[in-house]
């Protein structure tokens, strides 16, 4: 049997994962998705693109090191479903999964989806590097995420 994993850090004062997972803020479009331990979000800042989402575990741990084996199979298979959803429900060329966690110390997954027209300078980790002129209208991001949240419910994964 595996071991149990570390017990949940005591989140920061104002962590916005935690503030996510909880339902005190909405990213575009809300969570899409939530199992398992799981929550699935459009990214909850200005994005220069369609469809660039977020996994996250619901209790507060500092990176993906601190899950156990587990949930790190969960997040990778999650991972990857939706990157061949970004691919056949909006169409992208490619999709990256990301993992920093300095500005956000709540361990995460960023899933971009890249598209045949993106600027080379928002390609691979450029994309962090967008300027806000770069966003998109949030009505957009809107409509990437719901388009995925159904795409999520007609595969089974459902939130």
């Amino acid at each position: 049997m595996p071991p149990a994993p570390p017990p949940p850090a005591p989140p920061p004062p104002s962590c916005l994962e935690c503030e996510i997972v909880a339902g005190r803020v909405r990213p575009p479009g809300g969570v899409l998705w939530r199992r398992d331990g799981l929550v699935v979000h459009a990214v909850a800042a200005p994005t220069p693109v369609r469809g660039w989402l977020v996994i996250a575990p619901e209790r507060h741990v500092r990176a993906v090191y601190d899950l156990d084996d587990a949930e790190t199979a969960r997040l990778a298979t999650l991972a990857r479903r939706l990157m061949r959803l970004q691919r056949e429900v909006l169409g992208a060329a490619h999709a990256y999964q990301v993992a920093i966690g300095e500005v956000l110390r709540h361990a995460h997954v960023h899933v971009i989806p890249r598209y045949d027209d993106t600027p080379e300078r928002l390609r691979g980790p450029r994309v962090f590097l967008a300027e806000p002129g770069d966003a998109l209208p949030e009505r957009e991001a809107e409509a990437a995420a719901t388009e995925l949240a159904r795409a999520l419910a007609v595969d089974g994964h459902r939130g």
